[in-house]
């Protein structure tokens, strides 16, 4: 058998921790409705989405999106326009979608300088592609990972904003950052599986199924992204620690997070004991 090293994780001190509920000013994980569940009330309003099974198969646990005009609103969101992240699982129903949106936070309509920050699914001329976008106050328009193509799967999808840098995450891998020179002005809206146009308040409809979304006032980090992902925290294990004991396979998951046993040929996950992860595929011939 041959091993394909995928990725390997990187062993972070202790010092260096998560704290996902830090700086989190909204949660929405679908369960039966578009509460938010953080604790801040920034509640959604449903218009014509529907409740269908989440990427772990549990029922009513995702929102779907007919592409039509299907919907979810908050208004009076908190601003977080100086540093943000915005995370999301995703699951389109086709590839060929010309600029849809996902998650938008928007300022109050004002024509070709629509103040927006937003990650959200778009194709490029005849190029499907995923990908992190933010639009300044002067109205220029910057984009992270202009060349993600664009399945049928499920994937955690996170944009960052620190002030200076736009930051893209597809299933916990950094794809690519941008450099800004000028910040977004006040922004005070929330659509979740639209976006908008220049003549109306919702455009760009989305056409798949969303879930887990969560949004921060702060740039997380790099091991925060993959706890959100895989639900094991990197970032814990300090190195003394892990100089005292051999390192051992925990378990292995797939993809989507879910704990599964081995399979070869497959993209896996294999989660150890000292806090690192390796995303790996085993070709057996």
């Amino acid at each position: 058998m041959k091993t394909l090293l995928l990725f390997a994780g990187l062993l972070i001190s202790s010092f260096s921790f998560s704290q996902l509920s830090a700086g989190l000013i909204a949660q929405y994980d679908f369960s039966g409705d578009a509460l938010d569940v953080s604790g801040n009330n920034n509640h959604g309003v449903v218009t014509s989405a529907t409740l269908v099974n989440d990427r772990q198969g549990n029922p009513l646990s995702a929102y779907h999106f007919d592409g039509v005009d299907d919907n979810i609103f908050v208004p009076a969101f908190p601003n977080t326009h100086l540093n943000y992240s915005f995370c999301a699982w995703i699951k389109a129903d086709i590839v060929d979608q010309n600029d849809k949106g996902i998650l938008n936070q928007v300022g109050t309509h004002t024509g070709l300088l629509e103040n927006m920050t937003s990650f959200g699914i778009a194709t490029m001329g005849s190029e499907d592609r995923i990908f992190g976008r933010h639009r300044a106050s002067d109205g220029t328009f910057i984009s992270a990972s202009d060349n993600l193509d664009i399945d049928l799967d499920w994937h955690f999808i996170t944009t960052t904003f620190d002030g200076d840098s736009l930051k893209f995450y597809k299933d916990g891998v950094l794809e690519n950052f941008t450099l800004i020179n000028s910040s977004a002005p006040k922004i005070d809206t929330l659509l979740i599986g639209c976006g908008r146009t220049d003549d109306t308040p919702f455009g760009f409809f989305f056409e798949g199924s969303i879930d887990d979304i969560r949004i921060y006032n702060r740039e997380i980090t790099d091991c925060e992204i993959e706890e959100l992902y895989t639900g094991v925290n990197p970032c814990t294990i300090g190195l003394e620690e892990v100089s005292k004991e051999t390192k051992k396979l925990i378990k292995i998951v797939d993809v989507l997070g879910r704990e599964t046993p081995f399979k070869p040929n497959t993209p896996l996950l294999y989660i150890y004991n000292d806090g690192t992860v390796e995303r790996k595929m085993i070709i057996k011939e």
